[in-house]
């Protein structure tokens, strides 16, 4: 979120007067950015102002940027002014000096730029008047949520809906229940050449969310995979989860970390969660519903994976539990102003892919309708639009 240092009065914005070295006591006051939820859902927006400059006289903003986000932002004046984005530690050597190498400068009376995308920090906003003349200056900026397309944007990818927390303006979900519908017409796949252990007409269709956890501690981030996985040659089809450690780099699992039905696996130098039930036949127009639903308590997370068939009940085929001390909050989440310490999205896919192991598959024949819905307060609620899912997704492992 940006937090904004705002002068009490942008007639008496002036932090420094850099070069006459006059002092002066500043008043400043700290403007929270105020989120109301509901439903949890909130919306970031961009901030606006105006200030007058004497000459010599520079006005800032520190601002709070998560990883990978731009900072954007319109800067109009009467007169040539000067326009920086700083670091901490530059802003800190600029502040005494006057000079210091910066992320972003440009001088003019209309300086429009979105500059990033930038690592996680304090970053500081300068407007700075080094004219003659008194500027008037008015000022739009705003943190700009991740790109859908920052970390893969080409061919092979998986197919189906996506909510990245992006629409007319970003937003963020949290949401404890999260149920995929899909109604499939047809559905045909070949590889030649597929991993190992892997059908050469297989597939899948994967229910994937992010899952954060808070602890007194601080936070751990799960990735969850309810995952279809298909025969097409045979119409034969065995449902299974996954769920990879997303709280660093590298997906790792210590002894005791989790419970279910399934056991942790080698995937790679990475450790995983694997659980699949036996295959059984289906038949084509094929209805599929998945659940993915969490719960807490102060030592441990549940999770529970499941699918409806037929009745108004869902199976739970697989229930998992995180051990954690200490939990505050837990809660899958979709949000667009950050990424996970793996480098990945908080979002809530439904796509179609390989069928395991890293497997890029050809869909010689698919025709299916697919909806996303998260519950809250036992209703289920649509999300109205997705995109075309083109980021990377871990393979589901069974």
């Amino acid at each position: 979120m940006v937090n904004f240092w705002k002068p009490k009065s942008c007639c008496k914005s002036l932090k420094t007067l850099k070069k006459l070295k006059i002092s002066q006591a500043v008043m400043r006051v700290h403007a929270f950015l105020l989120l109301l939820f509901c439903f949890p859902h909130t919306t970031a927006q961009p901030q606006t102002l105006s200030f007058t400059l004497p000459s010599n006289y520079y006005e800032y903003l520190d601002v709070s940027v998560s990883q990978a986000q731009n900072l954007s932002f319109s800067v109009i004046s009467n007169v040539s002014v000067s326009v920086y984005v700083f670091t901490s530690q530059a802003f800190s050597t600029f502040s005494q000096t006057g000079s210091a190498p910066s992320v972003f400068s440009k001088t003019g009376k209309d300086v429009k730029a979105s500059v990033g995308p930038l690592q996680a920090g304090t970053y500081y906003f300068v407007v700075d008047n080094e004219g003659s003349h008194t500027a008037r200056v008015s000022v739009w900026i705003s943190e700009e949520p991740l790109s859908v397309y920052l970390l893969y944007h080409a061919l092979p990818a998986p197919i189906g809906i996506a909510d990245y927390g992006v629409d007319a303006n970003a937003y963020t979900i949290k949401y404890t229940e999260v149920l995929r519908y899909a109604h499939i017409f047809s559905i045909s796949a070949y590889n030649a050449t597929p991993p190992t252990n892997v059908s050469k007409y297989g597939a899948s269709l994967q229910l994937n969310t992010v899952l954060q956890v808070e602890t007194v501690s601080g936070k751990s981030t799960y990735w969850l995979q309810n995952v279809v996985d298909f025969e097409t040659n045979n119409q034969t089809l065995s449902y299974g989860d996954n769920v990879w450690n997303m709280s660093s780099s590298t997906s790792v699992f210590s002894k005791g970390a989790l419970k279910g039905s399934g056991y942790i696996s080698k995937f790679g130098n990475e450790s995983v969660y694997i659980y699949a039930t036996y295959f059984t036949s289906y038949n084509l127009p094929l209805y599929i519903t998945l659940v993915t639903k969490t719960s807490y308590s102060a030592k441990s997370v549940n999770v529970q994976f499941g699918y409806f068939n037929g009745s108004q009940n869902p199976v739970w085929y697989d229930n998992v539990s995180l051990k954690e001390q200490g939990v505050v909050s837990a809660y899958m989440l979709v949000q667009d102003y950050n990424l996970t310490n793996r480098g990945t999205y908080y979002d809530a896919e439904l796509v179609f892919g390989g069928e395991g192991n890293g497997e890029i598959t050809n869909f010689t024949s698919l025709s299916a309708n697919l909806a996303l819905y998260y519950v809250t307060s036992e209703l289920p609620r649509p999300k109205g639009r997705g995109f075309l899912l083109q980021s990377p997704t871990l393979p589901p492992l069974f």
